[in-house]
């Protein structure tokens, strides 16, 4: 597709957004399904964040009964929104897309007004930025379309927090870089540049986490750019940028972002062994073709220049080492090879009757003296420390098993229902 018809289209869908913020209903009338659930995810990242920018300014003295009373519509709207949305199929994965766009929400906001000035004109410091940036992250998780968003796609509150508890690193970091790329455009600033080196790893990283949104959920992008577009209506207002040319700007940024990186994240090598299974683990569930790219099971680049991917060859390494886990001997034999699970040696020693009659062996039976014959006068200490090793090798092998069969389950769940082969 051409520069010219991507951009042509994105106009389009921008005017499309902005009709529809006139009134929520027009997003549900379209017959384009794909284009519907892509309004109803823009105009809800949308509005969102421009609520808690008129919220953060009602709470903190503004007096506007007109713009009060249009808060209630918006909380309006973004309840109809989630709530439309979280019967909607072509929403993959909503759980993982509302978590990532309210964090990336928060994480932006937050940032956002940590930096501002304070009543008498002054940069807070960095402890006072700290400090305000906790309270504002917390104060638009605990804001009422967040949490509308999160009652109707987020799904039980201790799987939400786990979630959010694991990606709060992704959602800083993609927040603070784009935040900054978004400044630097809107305002014709050259602090990127400026930065030199150390710009690189924080945009590198950005892109990455960028790309796990993605795969989570391939409309988490879509919220995400229209996040930045209320930002910088709402919060760059001094900029001369136009807001059409700012959302091209921001298509672009976040697509080649991406883009860049599902690249870093490729492995130059086939994966093999534990490798594999690590880099499966470190990625989020993916559909076969990014799974086999990312661990380097490819077969060179179509007529288009697109990667083609090895999908039954990643298919049979990854369930190859899925099945060498549910080897429930493992654990024992690598006890076995350890000195703590080796059997005392055999000594072989005769007591003499002189030995037999002495107080303490007299009053042992035959076969405790026995024991004693065969392993050495050590024989008690020696088999406690063996049994006890024994035991402790049980008992790791019984936990390992449970666990095992969870990972196993988990993983085996990655490819459950996958085609067998490349489309």
């Amino acid at each position: 597709m051409s520069d010219g018809t991507n951009r042509a289209k994105i106009m389009q869908k921008f005017e499309g957004f902005l009709e529809s913020l006139k009134n929520y209903s027009m997003t549900t009338s379209t017959g384009d399904k794909t284009a519907e659930v892509q309004n109803l995810v823009s105009n809800m990242a949308y509005t969102c964040y421009r609520w808690l920018t008129y919220q953060f300014d009602l709470d903190n003295g503004a007096v506007d009964e007109k713009l009060a009373e249009q808060q209630h519509e918006f909380l309006n709207d973004i309840n109809s929104i989630a709530k439309d949305l979280a019967g909607e199929e072509l929403l993959d994965r909503p759980e993982d897309f509302v978590c990532d766009t309210v964090g990336f929400i928060s994480q932006l906001f937050a940032y956002n007004y940590s930096a501002m000035p304070n009543k008498e004109g002054n940069t807070p410091t960095r402890e006072e930025a700290l400090e305000k940036y906790r309270e504002y992250e917390k104060y638009a998780m605990d804001s009422a379309p967040i949490q509308a968003m999160l009652t109707h796609l987020g799904g039980e509150q201790s799987t939400i927090d786990s979630y959010m508890e694991m990606r709060v690193q992704h959602h800083s970091t993609s927040a603070t870089v784009l935040r900054t790329l978004l400044i630097d455009y809107a305002m014709d600033w050259d602090w990127v540049e400026r930065a030199g080196d150390n710009w690189g790893p924080q945009y590198q990283d950005a892109s990455v986490y960028l790309f796990f949104f993605h795969c989570n959920s391939g409309w988490t992008a879509d919220a995400i750019k229209w996040v930045l577009l209320s930002a910088f209506t709402y919060n760059i207002r001094s900029s001369e940028k136009e807001r059409k040319d700012t959302l091209l700007f921001l298509f672009d940024l976040v697509d080649k972002m991406i883009s860049h990186g599902e690249r870093v994240m490729r492995s130059d090598k086939k994966l093999v062994g534990q490798e594999l299974l690590d880099k499966v683990r470190g990625i989020p569930k993916m559909d076969p073709w990014l799974l086999s790219v990312q661990c380097g099971y490819t077969m060179g680049e179509d007529e288009d220049g697109e990667t083609l991917a090895d999908v039954e060859g990643f298919r049979k390494a990854y369930l190859a080492e899925v099945d060498k886990l549910k080897d429930p001997k493992q654990t024992l034999k690598e006890h076995e090879e350890s000195q703590s699970l080796r059997k005392p040696p055999v000594v072989n020693i005769k007591l003499s009757d002189e030995m037999r009659n002495d107080k303490f062996l007299k009053e042992l039976s035959e076969e405790s003296i026995e024991v004693i014959e065969h392993f050495g006068s050590e024989a008690p200490a020696l088999l406690n420390k063996y049994s006890c090793a024994v035991e402790d090798a049980l008992i790791e092998q019984v936990n390992r098993a449970n666990d095992l069969s969870k990972k196993v389950a988990e993983l085996e769940e990655r490819l459950k229902d996958q085609p067998e082969s490349p489309e």
